[in-house]
């Protein structure tokens, strides 16, 4: 929530079998119309209302929209969780662990009656808005992805070809893709490097320990002996900074690598 937006009152209203639906109401400066969001996981209501706009009417128009409420409320308490070998599984991350970024990261849903669903990183205002189709949890997987692989390009590439250049090593093209199983590769021909966009959510000493891990692969494309010796060279820490990475590993979030 920015410094122009407040939250300022509750609204209730009655739902149709007589009982009270308790609304947030938010005032923000960046709103030109009246919108309704639906908040994972529980279904919270807010109204968002431009400064000017009438509590009355914003009242109005809510009922003039229950209908709408009650059924994007039923699909999003049905789809909050999915049952999967016994365990219960958020479908709609409260937060993101972007340790790399500083942290967790809490993520924002904002419901628009579309067909698509985008997300957005705000790392300034530490803080994820996911907008669109937010219903469908596959969907706001699918954009989580996208964004964490646009951040991973943004912000890890730039660390990846200083690390590259401080070290005097030529790598070819860099990608990044989310992978299952290993953090990033190094293909012997042209010297291409990919990266898993989920580094975004390690700590910054253990993703530059992997990055000059890939680097160092450029030299010896085996985990000889002197291949050791060489990430040693430029990471005098590795063996730390590899325990460290087997213990956090277990921990990471199997979220993005779903089918």
């Amino acid at each position: 929530m920015s410094a122009d937006d407040r939250t300022n009152s509750q609204l209730k209203l009655l739902l149709p079998d007589g009982s009270p639906l308790i609304c947030r109401v938010r005032t923000s400066a960046r709103a030109r119309m009246i919108r309704i969001r639906i908040l994972p996981p529980e279904g919270a209501v807010e109204l968002v209302l431009p400064r000017r706009a009438d509590p009355e009417e914003a009242k109005r128009f809510a009922l003039s929209k229950m209908d709408w409420i009650m059924r994007a409320r039923d699909t999003m308490l049905q789809q909050n969780t999915v049952k999967n070998n016994g365990r219960t599984e958020d479908r709609f991350p409260r937060s993101l662990p972007l340790r790399y970024l500083g942290g967790d990261m809490p993520v924002e849903y904002v419901f628009r009656p579309c067909s698509w669903t985008a997300a957005k990183c705000d790392p300034e205002k530490r803080r994820i808005i996911v907008t669109g189709n937010v219903l469908d949890p596959d969907r706001v997987r699918e954009a989580l992805r996208d964004m964490l692989k646009r951040c991973t390009a943004d912000f890890l590439i730039p660390h990846f070809h200083g690390l590259a250049e401080k070290f005097a090593f030529s790598p070819g093209n860099c990608t990044i893709r989310i992978q299952k199983g290993r953090w990033g590769s190094c293909s012997a021909k042209g010297g291409a490097i990919s990266l898993n966009a989920m580094l975004l959510l390690l700590p910054e000493n253990i993703v530059e320990y992997i990055l000059i891990h890939e680097l160092c692969h450029l030299r010896q494309m085996n985990h000889s002996e002197r291949f050791w010796k060489e990430v040693e060279k430029y990471c005098p820490d590795f063996l730390k900074r590899r325990r460290d990475l087997r213990k956090l590993e277990k921990y990471l979030m199997v979220y993005f690598c779903e089918n």
